[in-house]
């Protein structure tokens, strides 16, 4: 499965997702695994428009802002 991770880059606690990643990683649950952190604000829309056309699984990475840009930016990516 091909997993992609957009990561708010001002996520407190960065550390404890990477760890968490990892081990999705190893357990062999995805056999690829992508992450992106975002660089400004808009970046994530961006990002989710363009990993929609090859990943499996998209996972937001952050708080309620971080959700709402990749939920739009994946909408986007289907119209």
């Amino acid at each position: 499965m091909r997993v992609t991770v957009i990561l708010n880059s001002k996520v407190k606690k960065r550390n404890l997702v990477y760890e968490n990643l990892l081990k999705l990683e190893s357990s062999h649950v995805a056999t690829t695994l992508t992450i992106l952190e975002t660089d400004y604000l808009g970046h994530r829309i961006q990002l989710a428009k363009e990993a929609s056309a090859n990943a499996d699984c998209i996972i937001a990475a952050g708080g309620d802002g971080t959700l709402n840009e990749v939920a739009n930016g994946m909408m986007a990516s289907t119209v």
